[in-house]
């Protein structure tokens, strides 16, 4: 027989008051414990957002330097490139050019194309300097270069050699074709006018030309260039010359069209 325990109510009650107590309290602290670290969560993840929104400023602001250190690079290499005053490639960049060139030639039995190295001096240059100054030659020079650019084509480099001496190396098919250049360089010279206070002032050049031959070298091709545009220079008529490689070292002549320059 099972014996009947009678309890008392208000100690029933009691004691279901402390339960509950207990339950709900244990539930307040869980409560607290996940909004605690909930807000710690979105604390570190405030936190994580905050160094995301650093590095990325931090990324941006490289990504700007850099793009500005590009820029400047290539700044520099354009200036160590160009000749400042008349935008000419410089003379480095010639013997880079024509080292190159020699070469290929070496390498190649045959090639589909030549390669002319047209030397160019302005023959008033060193008088408009004496007689108005350097600041018109300076200007003399940097509207003639233009001149001969608007003639060149876009595989066409012309470089400063120094003072008011240029080279311009170009391919061509052949001989007719360096010839045909030539005289265009020198016409788009000729055909300039020059105004420099209230003064009209006229240039003309001096053109020789070189074609690059088996067993050249830069020097030697260089130098029958030069020679070709010496005889120019000293040519009553400034014609075109061609100076070419003979057993006895190079024979300079004027091209078939005798044209005046001067």
């Amino acid at each position: 027989m099972f014996k009947v325990i009678s309890l008392d109510p208000w100690f029933v009650l009691f004691a279901l008051g402390v339960w509950s107590a207990i339950f709900f309290g244990v539930i307040l602290v869980m409560h607290r414990s996940l909004i605690s670290e909930k807000r710690a969560s979105e604390a570190e993840q405030q936190t994580a957002n905050s160094k995301i929104r650093g590095l990325e400023q931090k990324v941006s602001t490289l990504v700007i330097e850099n793009a500005t250190l590009s820029h400047k690079c290539e700044q520099a290499e354009k200036l160590a490139a160009e000749d400042p005053l008349t935008g000419a490639l410089n003379r480095r960049l010639y013997d880079t050019r024509v080292d190159a060139e020699v070469a290929r030639c070496e390498r190649q039995s045959q090639a589909s194309f030549m390669v002319a190295v047209i030397y160019i001096d302005f023959i008033k240059f060193k008088e408009i300097n004496d007689n108005y100054g350097h600041l018109a030659g300076d200007e003399v020079l940097v509207h003639s270069v233009r001149a001969i650019k608007d003639v060149l084509r876009k595989e066409d480099d012309i470089y400063r050699m120094g003072g008011d001496e240029f080279t311009i190396v170009a391919y061509v098919s052949d001989d007719d074709g360096a010839q045909t250049l030539a005289a265009k360089i020198a016409a788009a010279v000729k055909g300039q006018i020059f105004s420099f206070e209230l003064r009209n002032l006229t240039m003309s050049a001096s053109v020789g030309y070189a074609l690059l031959e088996k067993g050249d070298t830069k020097d030697a091709l260089l130098y029958r260039a030069d020679a070709a545009q010496y005889r120019s220079k000293e040519d009553v008529e400034h014609r075109i010359f061609c100076s070419r490689k003979s057993d006895n070292g190079h024979v300079t002549e004027p091209v078939r069209f005798l044209q005046q320059l001067a």
